[in-house]
């Protein structure tokens, strides 16, 4: 007994959505467009910028410019087109005036979402760096698993870009939260990290083969030394 393979197809696609499956050259999302950070050795060491559909760790020690660098990529990222990825150049029409314009000619803005779980988002400073404050939405989650729920709902949006969450070091779970503070909760954010890269690369396919401008997520982290010792470094 054998199925006819065009039914088939179809049947996937009415059961689990449209563009569920489909040859490899049909599928947009594939297509691999990378957007520069704006530091050109950083863009260099990962291939030209960071690609979409994708989850970044940025991690170092502490007072290491990690947020300065997610603030530079904001900055570069508003410079381009969320439809066509090109950057918005500014020209000169005929009438003098100056305007916008990519390489599609729609000079959609980025849609961006800041998490500031420590609550140092500096305006002023993401200004001097070139950061447009008017076109971020800035969340200051109370959990790791509100901020995970929240990327998570962005991203199904389809239209939001980039997402940056600083930072998982500062950022309890409710395990920790229902403890007291004596009670060790070693590994608890690592473990919930590991589950949340899952939902969030879930969430990606959630938006479809046909989709080219899925978001790029950046978790910042920190490096820590002598866990436990509570004098010193």
């Amino acid at each position: 007994m054998s199925f006819n393979l065009e039914e088939t197809l179809l049947n996937i696609n009415k059961k689990f959505g449209k563009s569920t499956i489909k040859k490899v050259t049909e599928a947009k999302s594939l297509i691999s467009r990378r957007i520069p950070i704006g530091i050109l050795p950083l863009d260099i060491a990962i291939g030209g910028g960071l690609p979409r559909g994708r989850v970044s760790l940025l991690i170092g020690e502490k007072s290491t410019s990690k947020t300065a660098t997610c603030l530079k990529t904001i900055a570069t990222w508003q410079k381009y087109c969320r439809l066509c990825s090109t950057e918005m150049i500014e020209r000169v029409g005929k009438n003098k005036k100056h305007k916008l314009s990519c390489k599609c000619g729609k000079n959609e803005k980025m849609g961006i979402v800041y998490l500031d779980s420590e609550s140092s988002y500096d305006k002023l400073w993401a200004e001097k760096i070139g950061v447009n404050n008017e076109d971020i939405y800035i969340v200051q989650p109370d959990n790791l698993e509100e901020s995970i729920e929240v990327i998570k709902s962005m991203i199904k949006t389809n239209k939001i870009d980039l997402i940056i969450f600083d930072s998982i070091a500062s950022t309890t779970s409710i395990t920790e939260e229902e403890k007291d503070v004596q009670d060790h909760c070693v590994g608890t954010n690592a473990k919930m990290m590991s589950k949340a890269t899952r939902l969030i690369t879930s969430s990606f396919n959630f938006l479809s083969l046909d989709c080219e401008n899925k978001p790029h997520v950046i978790f910042i982290n920190q490096f820590r030394e002598k866990i436990g010792v509570m004098f010193g470094d």
